[in-house]
C-alpha cells in the first residue's frame, strides 16, 4: 500500500515524498516500510535513527478514511532489502473521507488522458463518488484534473458519463488508484446507473433485461 511520508530532522529540514507500507509485526510493535527512491544525499540526512515521520494513508473502500501518525525511525536497512522501521505510534488521527458508503462494483469504462482512450476499472460506486484503477503504463491524473468517465450497461449497452474531479490517488500493487467526486451532472447519471445495479453477494452486479422487467412488474 502506497503512503505519504514527511521527515523532519532534529535541525528543522523537512522532506516529503511516498513510500510503501510492507507491513508489521505486533508482538514487536513495529511498522515497515520501503526505502523510496530518493538520492543518496537525503538518503543519508533524512534516513537516520530518531527522526520523525508523518505517515498519512488513505484508504477509499467503504467510507473511505485517511489515517496519519507521527513515529520515529528506530532501524534502516539498506541490503539485502532497504527499507525503515518505524515503532507503532500510541496513537493515530482517522479522518472520514466521505459520508457515504461506496459499494463494492467491478465494471470496465474509459477515460480520455492526453487525447487518447485509457480503459480502467471501476472498483466501487455511490451516488456522489466512484474509485477507478487502471496499469502503471498510462498517464498519471492530477488531483483536482476534471475527469469523465463512461461506463457501458453490460447487458443493454447504454452508457453512463459519470464526470468529476480526482480527490485522491495511491498505487496499490502496481496499479494507479482514483477517487472521483462526482460533479451535479456525474451524480446524476450514476443515480441512473445505480438504479440499474442489483446485489450479488458483496458487491453491486448489473440487471439483466428481463430480471429488470420483471422486478418492475
Amino acid at each position: 500500500m502506497e503512503v505519504t511520508i514527511e521527515l523532519v530532522t532534529a535541525i528543522g529540514q523537512r522532506m516529503k515524498t511516498t513510500t510503501v507500507f510492507i507491513g508489521s509485526n505486533d508482538q514487536l510493535n513495529q511498522l515497515y516500510f520501503s526505502l523510496p527512491e530518493v538520492t543518496k544525499k537525503d538518503l543519508e540526512e533524512f534516513f537516520l535513527q530518531q527522526v520523525w515521520v508523518v505517515v498519512t494513508a488513505t484508504c477509499g473502500q467503504g467510507e473511505g478514511v485517511m489515517v496519519r501518525f507521527k513515529s520515529r525511525i528506530s532501524h534502516v536497512l539498506t541490503q539485502p532489502l532497504g527499507l525503515f522501521v518505524l515503532p507503532m505510534p500510541q496513537q493515530a488521527q482517522v479522518c472520514s473521507l466521505r459520508d457515504e458508503v461506496r459499494y463494492n462494483f467491478e465494471a470496465l469504462g474509459y477515460i480520455k488522458v492526453a487525447d487518447r482512450q485509457v480503459e480502467v476499472r471501476v472498483q466501487d460506486l455511490s451516488a456522489n463518488g466512484c474509485r477507478i484503477s487502471y496499469g502503471g503504463i498510462a498517464p498519471v491524473l492530477a488531483i483536482d484534473e476534471n475527469i469523465s468517465l463512461m461506463v457501458s450497461h453490460a447487458f443493454t449497452k447504454v452508457q453512463y458519463k459519470l464526470s468529476g474531479l480526482i480527490k485522491n490517488q495511491q498505487r496499490v500493487r502496481g496499479q494507479q488508484q482514483y477517487g472521483i467526486q462526482l460533479d451535479s451532472e456525474g451524480a446524476a447519471q450514476a443515480k441512473q446507473l445505480l438504479a440499474q445495479l442489483t446485489f450479488k453477494g458483496t458487491k453491486l452486479s448489473f440487471i439483466r433485461r428481463a430480471q429488470s422487467e420483471a422486478e418492475s412488474g
